[in-house]
């Protein structure tokens, strides 16, 4: 509950139960014109809108805000490695989808959970809202921002796919270190100018993205995830018996003093801003956690409501859709018939163009794919990808690598291990346009991922789909008539 009066808790309660409601009224009209609209905006308009938060009675100026900004890390230099065997029961990197929100389901979730804190010290909690220090605390500070949150959050979820990082623990970073951009200057700017954006980027050690934008622009909340995910690789590293949950705190309290400081499970925030740094933004995430997963859960049900019991009005027709070829991908190889498809994909998500970034291949061309996507996302990433054939030209890029091989020289070894496998056992895009077509989208090029996703798993034209981060693209195949 703040000051205001708001209790989120409540406030979720009785939106669900409001369209609940709507749900109910929608099967006893069956209704299908423009009256459901209506109706859907009357219900929309009843839900309860958090108001702005005011600083608390009796709280202190935010003087410093004793918040971290990302430091360097010069005695353990980015060193990417593969994170050990997963230790805790997970559903690997899989998501669900929920309305526009994506709930993620893999071990640093889990990790998050079980993850120890003692939340805010009171150090930070005094200068921030003048009360005691605490998990109460830490909770407190992550509701007044939760207003800022909400609307950004897909921002987050995208982020956390494509790094794999909790979207509440990336939420949670944003509160500490910027409280979501209200505590920065009109530039986006903190920690005296040199910290840019709502994830305080720090120009003196690392090269901003998105910088002379909105201070919480994708590129930038990217680039904060990337950077968590760095230090935890490096926690990975330097404490290879730790549990994920202490990966995990460790990894945040880098974030904001570098992985080199990290020692012990006891000490992991002995030296971070206010000496809570990892255990605050723990306490945080773990309120965002559980505040997404409630809205994300209400619109799951929504969504999951039988169609005849859903407002039907027309989709927008876009009057041009535009699909583009990127450098390496052959515009004969797509088929009228799965230009229709795409065609028609794109017009149910209400988006007017894509990029196809890949479409059958030749085994050189596979061979090129495979070793650049080894050489970016690491070896543990593509096994999981391929099956037992493309192991295989995986295990040759290893040898060859080892050999200190030039990468033409390993591409070529990968070429002749396709061939000799089978081209088409080692990737469907091998296979016969005419007969099954095969082709990559790329992510960048698609505006809203959730409808795009949605639209491409109603299309039953489409035999198999493949998202980031199982695959870098959205991987399309589809059977010819």
């Amino acid at each position: 509950m703040t000051d205001s009066g708001f209790n989120m808790d409540l406030a979720i309660e009785q939106g669900c139960d409001l369209a609940q409601r709507f749900i109910d009224q929608l099967r006893k009209n069956k209704q299908k014109d423009m009256s459901d609209v209506r109706l859907l905006d009357a219900f929309l308009r009843q839900i309860p809108i958090p108001p702005k938060p005011d600083r608390p009675r009796g709280a202190l100026p935010l003087k410093g805000l004793g918040l971290g900004v990302v430091q360097p890390d010069l005695d353990n230099p980015t060193n990417p490695i593969e994170p050990p065997p997963i230790r805790t029961q997970s559903n690997g990197n899989r998501s669900a989808s929920s309305g526009s929100l994506v709930i993620l389901t893999d071990r640093w979730d889990l990790a998050l959970d079980k993850a120890p804190t003692t939340g805010a010290s009171n150090t930070t909690a005094r200068n921030q809202i003048g009360m005691a220090g605490g998990i109460a605390a830490s909770n407190k500070m992550a509701e007044m921002d939760w207003v800022r949150v909400q609307p950004i959050i897909e921002r987050f979820y995208l982020a956390a796919v494509k790094y794999n990082v909790p979207p509440a623990l990336l939420a949670a970073i944003a509160s500490r270190e910027s409280h979501v951009g209200s505590a920065l200057d009109r530039n986006g700017l903190g920690d005296r100018g040199n910290a840019f954006g709502i994830m305080q980027v720090d120009k003196r050690y690392h090269s901003q993205a998105g910088v002379n934008s909105d201070p919480a622009n994708q590129i930038h909340i990217n680039q904060g995830a990337e950077i968590f995910d760095t230090k935890r690789k490096e926690v990975i590293q330097k404490h290879r018996g730790w549990e994920d949950e202490f990966i995990l705190k460790g990894a945040t309290a880098a974030y904001n003093f570098g992985s080199s400081n990290v020692q012990t499970r006891i000490g992991i925030d002995r030296g971070t801003a206010g000496n809570d740094y990892g255990s605050d933004v723990i306490a945080r995430a773990k309120w965002y956690s559980k505040r997404m997963k409630s809205l994300a859960e209400c619109k799951e049900d929504l969504a999951t409501q039988p169609e005849e019991d859903k407002p039907r009005t027309e989709l927008p027709v876009n009057s041009a859709i535009t699909i583009r070829f990127g450098q390496n991908a052959q515009a004969e190889n797509l088929t009228s018939f799965s230009r229709k498809v795409l065609e028609d994909i794109l017009q149910t998500a209400n988006l007017s163009s894509a990029l196809i970034s890949s479409t059958s291949r030749t085994p050189a061309e596979q061979a090129r794919v495979m070793f650049n996507n080894l050489e970016n996302l690491g070896v543990a990433s593509q096994k999981r990808l391929y099956g037992a054939a493309g192991d295989q030209v995986i295990d040759v890029y290893v040898q060859s690598k080892a050999a200190r091989r030039s990468p033409t020289q390993i591409k070529a070894d990968m070429e002749a291990k396709i061939i000799a496998i089978g081209p088409t056992r080692v990737s469907r895009h091998a296979s016969d346009p005419r007969i099954l077509n095969v082709f990559d989208v790329a992510p960048s090029s698609i505006s809203n991922h959730t409808a795009f996703k949605r639209a491409v798993l109603a299309d039953s034209r489409v035999s198999k789909f493949l998202t980031p981060p199982d695959d870098p693209a959205y991987h399309l195949e589809i059977p010819q008539p």
